[in-house]
């Protein structure tokens, strides 16, 4: 994880006199609207299943992101397909699709029956995340690649201010585009490594 402060240098010139606490939130908000509308910010949970269980409330391994959807799900080698809420009720089975539930919850469809006597291998759960609302840092892939997207949306945010020294409609409008911009490159990004197939990986190629 990348503190947030990290990012402050990338503003403070297009903002001079701006509050770093001021600049702080608005990158808060920034990588949040980031997240959400692109995507890109996937993190992989492993899932113990237990018998007789079709509902599992997942739960990021960083506390300073939280997970708003689930793309991906993969059991013994076979990824699971989206369900459709029309199938259930519920059944016991092996499963074979999933279902998710905000805010944070995973059904899988059918779920593994009361007498199942081998849940050895977890399942594995491609989630996006985003910061946590308090959060103080953004995840390295997300600053590792759109460090100056994020200081795009703070400043379209920041000098959009009315009556501060430092306000700019202008100013605000072009790095608006520039954030957009960025959001839809980093959706198409996302999708494009997204596999039909689950989390398999495809091998590297070199020339």
């Amino acid at each position: 994880m990348a503190a947030l402060d990290s990012l402050l240098p990338l503003c403070r010139r297009q903002a001079p006199g701006c509050p770093d606490f001021l600049l702080r939130e608005a990158l808060r908000h920034a990588a949040r609207e980031f997240c959400r509308d692109s995507w890109f910010a996937r993190r992989t949970l492993e899932l113990a299943l237990e018998a007789g269980v079709s509902h599992y409330d997942l739960v990021p391994e960083d506390g300073a992101e939280e997970i708003i959807g689930a793309d991906a799900v993969e059991y013994r080698g076979q990824p699971l397909q989206p369900a459709d809420p029309r199938l259930l009720p519920q059944r016991p089975g092996r499963p074979s699709a999933f279902l998710w539930l905000p805010p944070a919850t995973l059904e899988l469809v059918p779920y593994p029956p009361e007498d199942a006597d081998d849940l050895s291998e977890p399942a594995w759960v491609s989630v996006i995340v985003q910061p946590a609302p308090e959060a103080d840092s953004v995840g390295d892939d997300i600053v590792r690649q759109y460090d100056h997207a994020l200081a795009d949306g703070a400043l379209a945010r920041v000098c959009a201010l009315e009556g501060a020294a430092w306000s700019s409609p202008q100013a605000a409008a072009r790095h608006g585009l520039l954030f957009h911009a960025a959001k839809v490159n980093a959706k198409g990004r996302a999708l494009r490594a997204h596999l039909p197939r689950g989390l398999r990986v495809l091998p590297r190629r070199f020339a």
